[in-house]
């Protein structure tokens, strides 16, 4: 049996759990796709260039390659409690 002391911990923790797994399943609205997937673009071919810049054999490296994922990923972690986020591109080069 549980002891009452720790109801109260439980509610919070499971309340939390449950907010944060909604959270992990929103998703971009309908009406703000084509600008997001616009931008997400733009930001890929930004990265990519900074890259070359950095190492002008990745270009190379890119081209031969049969696909890659280029991505923006945050995350935060509070102890023993984190979630995270990310969303990228994913090229086809087949």
């Amino acid at each position: 049996m549980l002891r009452p002391q720790y109801k109260p911990f439980l509610l919070i923790l499971s309340s939390l759990i449950v907010l944060l797994a909604l959270q992990a399943c929103t998703s971009i609205p309908v009406e703000q796709r084509a600008d997001k997937r616009a931008q997400l673009d733009k930001e890929t071919q930004e990265t990519i260039a900074r890259l070359v810049e950095q190492d002008p054999d990745i270009q190379q490296e890119l081209d031969d390659a049969a696909g890659y994922f280029v991505s923006r990923i945050s995350a935060a972690n509070v102890a023993v409690i984190g979630g995270g986020q990310g969303i990228g591109v994913l090229v086809d080069n087949r």
